[in-house]
């Protein structure tokens, strides 16, 4: 039987570029019923990411595509068009471009139920920036696919399938060259009454530049015969780059083909949006069609190319308001006017290259025109997307919603769609992030296939989503879409992750949940969200499902965003319940205790009433469980409220979060109109009920920005370079009624001397650190690690050497001693700051070949792990007492017993990051096994386990050390493995059975990545 492994959890962010996300349709399989609406994929790093936003249990990002070696700039979907058979569309192949100059074709493969490249793109000389997608007419005919790059070109590809092979067929059959315009934004439709493509691009140079075939033959029945495209118009009228468009066809059913129109949407960062419209050029609208202000036919060969489009939109609206006799004579007014012309330009597919001028050639397949239909104001800064809500099946009809959403760099969505009344667009919904430390708003909007929900994307990594909830007291219909005009947008919660590399992570001493830190500035919070299922329904809350017996639902989510920082964040490490220390770039060591409104949500989310709720006193409060999982919550948690902030308040040019107590809170609320105090409040009314109430499912990406934040309790100076590794000592398992030492923190900084790579402690009573660090490495230290009962701290450098410090016992038991106040409470005696507590006492210099990574101990101690760049791992153990390895001339073998190389594991990449797992005992009475795994530069992680001796004369060598197996390429992370951590259980170091208990082990990535997979050993 085979190692089972399964992810719990994938977070990773969202790349925060427009055109990186898109809800795709359910996939194009026989058994599709457990996608539901379709899938979302977006850019996640050099990873495309893929999870269904309402899948009933939440599960989040479910496999992230590896291929791509820089960072994805686009995604589209290729699918089928919506058809009264086929009444929502189908998704045929997802297409991204990326930084390292390729685009890649996914398809779903419905036998491993895994999304797999089928075809590279390849061509591009620079960054791929942009790509467009259009379905062949037929299954049998090639799907176009167009990708820009930042070389100036536009590229174009056919892809087929190739029966009975899963690679796609593809060929590059055009290059389009724009010279020194980039090509931001690709669009792709067909014409009406014709299946002849049209391509816009929107360019660096405010143009949308139309290209469409052209031939100087009549069209021919070989469908294996490419027509070149043809520049044959550019769309004026934008101020500034265009960053989106977004093709729409509107028809008017068999019966009604006068109505068949093409409508152009685009974005640009003139904070406009135009709508351009495409129809057919027939005599009779050619003969009666007649622009009402300026009196000129549209089929004036003289005036084809009105001036009008020459106008930038600030121009259109000093030209409006002269016009509507604000200033200027009625003479200017009238030529204003006359300027204000929508009148259409002509286009002419078909015809000999370069002939589009000719408007009478005969030869032409079809003419179309083309007028600006609208200029819609709303956004106040950028626009990063728009997009038309799809097509979908209503009635008996298939039929397109007049409706698009748009996003901004101001912070909001709007949903527009035209008056019934008068045609004019008018936005029906605005949505958006209130607050927040963002300037950058959203990139990408859309429309989920169905249109009853919205989603968008921001800087922080998060997607926001709102889903159309119909108003009960609404007296009003639907629309001619079918769609129910008065709705209420309620907000739901999705997936978040970090922007950049993760550089640590670590469990809380309970592990009940996961903090993370990443060079996006931010330490995050992952927690799991349990809940009952009941039968039928969508899964509950913990209050709300606390009566149910249905299936028990576990999702993991980022619960709190404990720190938002102005460096970026290396290095993590918890020291107690509900606190932790990290460091950053900035050179000092940050602690932070955790507010009694966290603490609260945590129990309500996770269902975990059975662990004490600590104090920043070190006081425990056991929260006995009961029938009633609500009341077996509230009990501590009037506990809790009074010894800890309620939460924590960051200041608008500080890098330290304040403390909140109910004081400030009952304060801010008396303030009225006293401006200059609020400034300084912690907020109003509606602020401090969100501070005060506990979470009972995971919150939304609003609130995880300003109100998970936790105090900030003290902060160590010393360090003259950037924090690389922070490490304290554990919690041991003492009855609560004992007082157990304070922790010591140990702490290194990036060094290229042995003056700065010294390792300092910190004592955690007073938060001050030991006078005298510890020396021995002359090159950064890369990893600091504690053995299990505190005895060593073991570190490893760059130098290529590790160091075993041990703690001097005297040191020890004073620290430990406690003495009693006048109030019978128990107080810790200071420690001695003149005497370090650890001491050197073996340096092994040249243990590896190359820098050394990541050292771990094993869950007994008796031995532990190093990683190195030489792509190998080494298992020390403590060897005889006449051995010493520690390589200098001090007096120590009689004290130390020296710790030796027992086994050396080649493995194919560098070794990044390796950590023990709990001991596992299989079915037979031999000695636990060992578990070991490692990740390496490339993102695979292997693991790695102890063999029992084969006979008796190795059993005094000990275990053999083997490479056991290696995870599923595709849940790996696509990048380097920064940590790796067992979830480890209150057990310590006794075995645990293999059968019984499936082992939990979380990844940090600079892919971005944080995941945690579930292992279920044979």
């Amino acid at each position: 039987m085979a190692l089972l492994a399964e992810t719990d959890l994938i977070s990773v962010g969202c790349n925060p570029v427009p055109q990186v996300a898109v809800w795709a349709p359910p996939p194009h399989v026989a058994n599709d019923a457990t996608f539901g609406l379709g899938v979302v994929a977006y850019g996640a790093n050099n990873l495309v990411a893929l999870f269904d936003p309402l899948e009933p249990e939440h599960r989040g990002v479910q496999q992230t595509l590896k291929g791509h070696t820089g960072r994805v700039n686009c995604v589209r979907a290729l699918s089928t068009p919506v058809t009264l058979d086929e009444p929502l569309a189908r998704t045929v192949a997802l297409v991204s471009g990326a930084a390292d100059k390729t685009a890649r074709v996914w398809k779903l493969d419905s036998v491993l139920g895994i999304w797999r490249c089928s075809a590279t793109l390849t061509g591009p000389t620079c960054p791929v920036i942009s790509v467009g997608v259009l379905p062949g007419p037929s299954s049998t005919d090639a799907d176009l696919i167009a990708v820009g790059s930042t070389d100036g070109t536009v590229r174009l590809y056919h892809r087929r399938e190739v029966p009975g092979q899963w690679e796609d067929h593809t060929e590059l059959v055009q290059t389009i060259d724009g010279g020194s315009k980039y090509a931001l934004a690709i669009a792709l439709a067909r014409l009406p009454h014709s299946t002849l493509p049209i391509l816009a691009t929107g360019c660096t140079d405010s143009k949308i530049h139309l290209y469409v075939p052209q031939t100087t033959t009549p069209a021919t029945d070989d469908k294996s015969v490419f027509t070149p495209f043809t520049h044959i118009l550019a769309l004026t009228g934008h101020g500034n780059w265009v960053r989106s468009l977004s093709f729409a066809r509107f028809d008017g059913g068999p019966d009604n083909d006068d109505d068949d129109y093409l409508m152009l949407a685009s974005g640009a960062q003139d904070k406009y949006i135009r709508l351009w419209k495409f129809v057919p050029y027939r005599a009779a609208f050619t003969s009666t069609a007649t622009n009402a202000t300026t009196d000129k036919t549209i089929s004036d060969p003289a005036n084809v190319y009105d001036d009008t489009a020459e106008l930038s939109t600030e121009q259109m609206l000093e030209a409006l308001q002269e016009a509507l006799g604000q200033t200027g004579s009625s003479v200017k007014n009238y030529q204003l006017t006359t300027r204000l012309s929508t009148k259409a330009q002509l286009m002419v597919v078909g015809g000999s290259s370069g002939d589009s001028d000719n408007k009478d050639n005969t030869e032409a397949l079809a003419r179309f025109a083309v007028s600006i239909e609208a200029v819609v104001l709303g956004h106040d800064d950028w626009v990063h997307s728009v997009q038309w809500q799809p097509r979908c099946a209503i009635n008996g009809t298939v039929v397109q919603p007049a409706g698009f959403v748009s996003t901004s760099a101001d912070k909001s969505m709007i949903v527009w769609r035209p008056d019934p009344a008068t045609g004019i667009w008018i936005s029906t919904a605005r949505v958006g992030e209130m607050g927040g430390m963002s300037t950058l708003g959203f990139f990408d909007g859309m429309f989920s296939p169905d249109g009853r929900h919205l989603l968008a994307h921001g800087a922080t990594g998060a997607f926001h989503m709102w889903s159309a909830v119909p108003n009960t007291d609404s007296t009003d219909g639907e629309d001619g879409d079918g769609l129910e005009t008065d709705v209420t947008w309620t907000p739901q919660f999705t997936v978040s992750g970090h922007t950049r590399a993760v550089q640590s992570l670590a469990w809380d001493p309970r592990a009940r949940y996961l903090v993370t830190v990443s060079l996006d500035q931010t330490t995050r919070l992952f927690a799991p969200w349990q809940r009952r299922k009941v039968a039928g329904e969508a899964p509950t809350t913990q209050s709300e499902g606390s009566g149910a017996t249905g299936e028990l639902i576990k999702s993991w989510h980022e619960m709190a965003r404990p720190q938002v920082h102005g460096y970026d964040l290396q290095c993590v490490a918890f020291t107690a319940d509900y606190q932790f220390v990290s460091g950053a770039d900035e050179k000092v060591l940050r602690a932070f205790d955790a507010p009694g409104t966290f603490v609260e949500s945590l129990v309500a989310i996770t269902g975990d009433t059975s662990a004490p709720l600590v104090t920043p006193s070190g006081d425990s409060i056991e929260v006995k469980g009961g029938d009633d999982s609500s009341a077996a919550v509230a009990e501590p948690s009037m506990g809790v409220a009074v010894s800890r902030p309620v939460a924590a308040n960051l200041p608008a040019l500080g890098l330290s979060n304040k403390a909140v107590f109910e004081n400030d809170l009952q304060t801010a609320e008396a303030m009225t109109d006293d401006f200059l105090a609020r400034q300084y409040s912690v907020g109003g009314r509606g602020v401090a009920d969100t501070l005060r109430n506990a979470l009972r499912i995971p919150p939304l990406e609003e609130l995880r920005m300003q109100h998970t934040l936790w105090p900030e309790t003290d902060k160590v100076y010393g360090h003259g370079y950037e924090l690389i590794s922070v490490a304290a000592t554990h919690q041991t398992s003492t009855p609560p009624s004992r007082t157990p030492a304070a922790p010591i923190v140990a702490s290194c900084c990036r060094s290229t001397t042995d003056r700065h790579a010294v390792i300092r402690l910190v004592d955690t009573r007073r938060w001050l650190e030991y006078q005298h660090p510890l020396p021995g490495h002359t090159l950064t230290v890369t990893r600091l690690t504690f053995s299990p009962d505190n005895r060593y701290l073991l570190s490893v450098s760059r130098d290529r050497s590790w160091q075993l410090s041990e703690r001097i016992q005297d040191q020890s038991e004073e620290t430990s001693a406690s003495s009693s106040s006048s109030d019978g409470r128990r107080v810790r005696e200071p420690a001695d700051l003149s005497v370090a507590p650890y001491r050197p006492v073996q340096h092994f210099p040249k243990a590896h070949a190359r820098i050394i990574w990541d050292a771990a101990w094993s869950p007994d101690g008796q031995y532990f792990a190093t990683g190195s760049r030489d792509k190998t791992v080494k298992i020390w153990h403590q060897g005889p007492p006449s051995l010493n390895t520690r390589g200098d001339d001090n007096d120590q073998s009689d004290k130390h017993v020296a710790w030796t190389c027992v086994a050396t594991l080649k493995l194919p990449e560098a070794v990044t990051a390796v950590d023990f797992g709990p001991l596992v005992q299989g079915s037979s009475q031999n000695a636990p096994t060992y578990l070991l795994a490692v990740g390496q530069e490339d993102g695979r992680i292997t693991l790695v386990r102890s063999c029992p001796p084969k006979d008796t004369t190795e059993v005094a060598s000990g275990p053999a050390w083997e490479i056991w197996t290696a995870l599923d390429d595709w849940i790996c992370p696509a990048g380097f493995v920064s940590q790796l951590a067992w979830r480890r259980t209150e057990t310590g170091s006794d075995p645990i059975t293999a059968a019984e208990t499936p082992l939990q082990l979380a990844c940090s990535s600079h892919d971005n990545s944080v995941r945690i997979f579930t292992l279920r050993l044979p």
